[in-house]
């Protein structure tokens, strides 16, 4: 391939994008980090997870992902979540704390359960 096409194959197709992960419910540094973004003029943003589980605000964090709809995949900390959420029959968007305990006790979990008003 020649340089004239090479350079115009980068013209063509080359878009910056942004790749954000462990963001453990830190909504502070997640606005630092989106306002950076933002300056740059990045539209494409991938979040790489373990968005919301830790002890700083989780709800405002999830909720800060999905109004600038970030794509998110799950981290191993997600997933643990998830494994301690089920959702509730016939309701997609809702979700239940499952019954059974958690073995060893999660103060972590529960306080994200709680503050992503997960019952």
């Amino acid at each position: 391939m020649s340089s004239k096409h090479s350079t115009k194959w980068r013209e063509t197709i080359w878009q910056p994008i942004a790749i954000i992960a462990d963001i453990h419910g830190n909504i502070a540094a997640l606005d630092a980090v989106l306002h950076d973004i933002d300056a740059q003029g990045i539209t494409d943003i991938y979040n790489l997870g373990d968005s919301v589980y830790g002890a700083l605000y989780p709800r405002e964090t999830a909720q800060r992902l999905m109004d600038r709809t970030i794509l998110s995949i799950r981290g191993n900390q997600d997933r643990e979540l998830e494994n301690g959420i089920t959702s509730v029959a016939d309701e997609p968007n809702q979700f239940q704390k499952r019954t059974d305990p958690i073995a060893p006790p999660n103060v972590t979990f529960d306080y994200v359960i709680e503050q992503l008003r997960v019952e």
